[in-house]
């Protein structure tokens, strides 16, 4: 796999970002600091490199995420270039709730109905963060 020239981070459109680490690296660039309540959506192409990364500010009901899936899903789907996404919520102040296994699922039914995958779901809080699929045992839809 090439490693980016600028360090570890993967550079867009060039490096394939292929699990949650990767992934995290790219979203931790953009995040707010000190942590507030948002979501990251980064959109992958067919080899898996992100081409895009878009921001939400406020998404501060765990139900955000499905309303997210469901929009960016859509845009995503107007790329050619498209055919996942990875999402990134930040919670500073909290963690796991016991509906995330449902939103999951909702999440990946609007993706999918605009022909896309959702790769993963990466919760994120002071301590680090958490993929909300290998958490529920729904197993890694990464490449490695």
């Amino acid at each position: 796999m090439p490693v980016s020239a600028h360090g570890r981070v993967p550079r867009a459109r060039i490096d394939p970002i292929v699990n949650a680490h990767q992934a995290m690296l790219v979203f931790e660039l953009a995040m707010s600091l000190p942590l507030r309540p948002e979501t990251l959506v980064m959109f992958l192409d067919e080899l898996w490199r992100g081409h895009e990364l878009v921001s939400i500010n406020d998404t501060t009901d765990p139900f955000h995420v499905v309303d997210v899936a469901n929009t960016m899903g859509a845009y995503g789907a107007a790329s050619d270039h498209t055919v996942g996404l990875v999402i990134a919520t930040v919670r500073p102040f909290g963690d796991i709730h016991t509906n995330d296994r449902e939103l999951w699922l909702e999440a990946v039914s609007a993706v999918e109905a605009c022909g896309l995958e959702l790769i993963d779901w990466l919760i994120v809080d002071s301590y680090g963060a958490t993929s909300v699929p290998d958490l529920l045992a729904d197993g890694s839809r990464w490449i490695q």
